[in-house]
């Protein structure tokens, strides 16, 4: 569809940026993680 082919070609130009901000965030959440077990939260 023509959906799909903007959003294929939008990532694919954005790729760079995209794949740091799933990196980014990755990191943030695993730092986050280690601070709710570190201070012993329930989660």
């Amino acid at each position: 569809t023509l959906h799909n082919a903007v959003c294929a070609h939008t990532i694919k130009l954005a790729g760079k940026c995209y794949l740091d901000g799933i990196v980014t965030l990755t990191l943030s959440d695993a730092a986050e993680h280690r601070l709710h077990r570190s201070s012993a939260a329930p989660f």
